[in-house]
């Protein structure tokens, strides 16, 4: 366990918050209940990750504002976002898994400032993505922000959600989704945030009998990225595909964990992260899959890959299995940490590339696979921004 920093946040802070957006009294009671936690939770729980972790500096010193994102509808409209959680009471008391173990998921949730609110109903299905988008920091240069996103039974939706600006500080940010029976949800990121900007970002969701829950995201940007994906299998039948892309330079650092429970029969999982680092960026690749005694004829696969483009570049990958039902269909992890391919580099050059042109070719080779799980445009705006550190 990592020791605790003194820090500045109270029940008297959370109790200000609260009063000042006139909420009810059940809502400040689950903001306070999350300060409890997050008071008594190590940094790092797992003895596997505990050395390799990353914070940005005076994280508890800081002080948070409010910040509301942009939310563009099906059909192009674009508003500020509804953060009433009101109508999803059941949803917002929930104590999803992420929240029962992450540290900094519940500082948000204790102190957050803004955020959206998505509810599908049962069997819509909404072909065209909603996009919530968070942009500029407040002059506190901190900010923490909630979404709720909830599917019925039946529905289907897809949910963007970008971060950007470059004001120096801190975002933090929680997005949890509810997948009921039968429904699917599509969540993609895409953080592209200015080198002075760290973001602490966090996605749990549960997913019931039959449901999908796809989520996708590529990280480009910031100082530090601290991402934690905790997805909760918990329906018999329940699928996840997760993909992660991770492009660093220059002193970026990302520190990104996934957790993933089988916790009911015939369950699946496909998860992969892949990172090309250069300059001096280091990234930390970790993850679990856990499959529980009710999780019978699940199968599971788990794995993180990195290309390496200096010396000084690092990365640490960790992936592992917890198993405790011998009844499964397949538990599988893998991980690769390597320097680029230097046979591959020379290949390109004799058919009349330059080393930039070949390096770019062999990196968006790399992660073009999982890219391609964005979506086309989404795709293509990644793309042009890798290949653009080369022009």
């Amino acid at each position: 366990m990592m020791s605790q920093a003194p820090t500045n946040f109270t029940p008297d802070m959370v109790r200000q918050r609260s009063e000042a957006r006139k909420e009810p009294a059940w809502l400040l009671e689950d903001r306070l209940a999350a300060l409890q936690r997050y008071a008594s939770l190590a940094v790092e729980s797992n003895p596997l990750f505990t050395r390799h972790v990353e914070l940005p500096k005076g994280v508890e010193r800081l002080q948070p504002g409010d910040i509301q994102p942009t939310l563009t509808v099906p059909g192009g409209q674009r508003g500020a976002a509804d953060s009433d959680l009101g109508g999803v009471r059941e949803a917002a008391t929930n104590q999803l898994d992420g929240f029962a173990h992450d540290k900094y998921s519940n500082l948000v949730r204790a102190l957050f400032g803004g955020g959206a609110v998505l509810h599908i109903p049962r069997g819509a299905h909404v072909e065209q993505p909603f996009v919530i988008r968070y942009d500029t920091l407040p002059p506190s240069g901190a900010a923490f922000a909630r979404n709720v996103i909830v599917l019925e039974p039946g529905a289907r939706a897809t949910v963007l959600l970008e971060t950007a600006g470059d004001a120096q500080g801190v975002l933090g940010l929680t997005t949890e989704c509810f997948v009921g029976d039968g429904a699917e949800l599509r969540l993609l990121g895409v953080d592209t945030a200015g080198e002075r900007q760290s973001t602490l970002l966090t996605t749990a969701a549960r997913v019931g009998e039959q449901g999908v829950f796809e989520t996708h995201h590529a990280f480009t940007g910031g100082a530090l990225v601290k991402a934690r994906t905790d997805i909760a299998l918990a329906g018999r039948g329940s699928r996840t595909q997760l993909s992660e892309v991770v492009f660093g330079q220059r002193q970026q650092r990302f520190d990104l964990t996934t957790n993933i429970a089988h916790a009911a029969p015939e369950s699946t999982s496909d998860a992969t992260s892949k990172a090309v680092l250069r300059d001096s960026a280091r990234a930390n690749l970790k993850g679990v899959i856990s499959l529980q005694q009710s999780g019978k004829d699940s199968d599971s696969y788990l794995q993180q890959h990195a290309m390496l483009l200096s010396r000084q570049a690092r990365c640490i990958a960790i992936p592992s299995l917890e198993i405790v039902n011998r009844e499964i269909k397949r538990a599988k992890h893998a991980a690769t940490v390597a320097q680029i391919d230097e046979m591959q580099l020379f290949y390109l050059e004799t058919r009349g590339l330059s080393e930039a042109e070949a390096r770019k070719a062999i990196v968006l080779g790399f992660l073009g696979p999982l890219l391609q799980r964005l979506g086309d445009g989404l795709a293509e705006r990644v793309q042009e921004s890798i290949g653009a550190t080369w022009a």
